[in-house]
């Protein structure tokens, strides 16, 4: 008799800046079969992101306010976990603007105040989209004369004999996240929001991974500058 082992909980990140809704929320959630990990604030999301364990299936996203910093969170999140569904919560009202977060790239909006059972169903309606059974992305991204797999977090410099080294966090933050948009210029403070620092720390990073992943670092052909606007990531090809 064959034997089919249960599928895992789907894991959920609730950011939620509000105590009691938080943990009503983390605790309904929960009731529901779902692996939930609460978060009060925007520096935790951003330390889990930068940390080394895999990325959630579905972020809950409080954003008390709306304007392009909301946005920029957004795009940020979406940046170091492609995968992973975003359901945006801004109040409600004309503040929610939910146009903002859909083309910032967030998969559903759910302006509060809402009742827990249609947010039940627009989790399990992103999760059916961005977790269906099967699917997985590419886990190894070429990038000059190394290989980046996004997995185990390591630069590879001969995938067939896995001869490895770890970068650290920040230049793997940057690294990820470019990797993750191929063809799309990231702006210099987009990536600093990322390793919580300045454009100068970003360009510091951006020289120290030319210099390690770029075939003529003077002419970098990866890692490539886009005037006026930032950092591109272009796979080579064939």
């Amino acid at each position: 008799m064959a034997s089919f082992a249960p599928a895992a909980p789907a894991r959920i990140v609730l950011l939620e800046q509000e105590g009691i809704q938080r943990h009503l929320l983390a605790s309904y959630l929960g009731l529901q079969g779902f692996e939930v990990t609460a978060l009060e604030r925007v520096a935790e999301l951003r330390a889990m992101q930068m940390a080394a364990g895999p990325p959630p299936d579905l972020l809950l996203l409080d954003i008390p306010a709306p304007g392009d910093d909301a946005a920029m969170l957004v795009q940020q999140v979406r940046a170091g976990w492609s995968e992973t569904g975003i359901i945006v919560l801004p109040p409600g009202g004309e503040a929610a603007q939910p146009e903002r977060g859909l083309e910032a790239g967030a998969d559903d909006v759910l302006p509060k105040p809402f009742e827990q059972r249609e947010l039940l169903a627009r989790v399990r309606s992103v999760l059916r989209r961005s977790r269906p059974a099967g699917r997985s992305g590419p886990t190894l991204v070429r990038l000059g004369r190394v290989v980046l797999d996004l997995n185990l977090r390591l630069l590879l410099s001969n995938p067939a004999d896995r001869t490895a080294e770890r970068p650290d966090e920040t230049s793997l933050a940057v690294l990820r996240a470019l990797a993750l948009n191929p063809h799309r210029p990231l702006e210099p403070g987009f990536l600093a929001a990322l390793i919580g620092g300045d454009a100068a720390a970003v360009a510091a990073v951006i020289a120290a991974l030319r210099a390690r992943i770029e075939r003529d670092p003077a002419s970098p052909q990866v890692l490539r500058d886009v005037a006026g606007v930032g950092y591109m990531f272009v796979p080579e090809s064939g």
